[in-house]
């Protein structure tokens, strides 16, 4: 955290669980403090552990700028269409 306060454009958290994520955006964010940087000057990205599309609002709200959805397709190929299109019912809201 020390390190993208003081020196990067922002810090990718990978596997992070959603109940762990206000925590962690705190540390960065005094950390930015305690360095004389804006919290604001950084993005801030997540591959969630255990996300739903129901956390984007705290997450957002919590100062994450990216989420990456993390999955493992299935091992036959023949069904990597099928778990896709999950994906994507599961993430992607029509447009209103």
């Amino acid at each position: 955290m020390r390190r993208a306060a003081t020196l990067a454009d922002g810090w990718y958290g990978f596997n992070v669980p959603v109940a762990d994520v206000p925590a962690r955006i705190a540390v960065l964010a005094d950390e930015c403090a305690r360095h004389g940087r804006g919290f604001d000057e950084l993005t801030v990205a997540l591959a969630l552990s255990g996300g739903i599309p129901e956390h984007l609002p705290a997450l957002g709200a919590a100062g994450v700028t990216e989420l990456v959805v993390v999955g493992a397709p299935p091992p036959a190929p023949d069904a990597a269409a099928t778990w896709v299109a999950e994906l994507a019912r599961t993430w992607i809201r029509p447009a209103q």
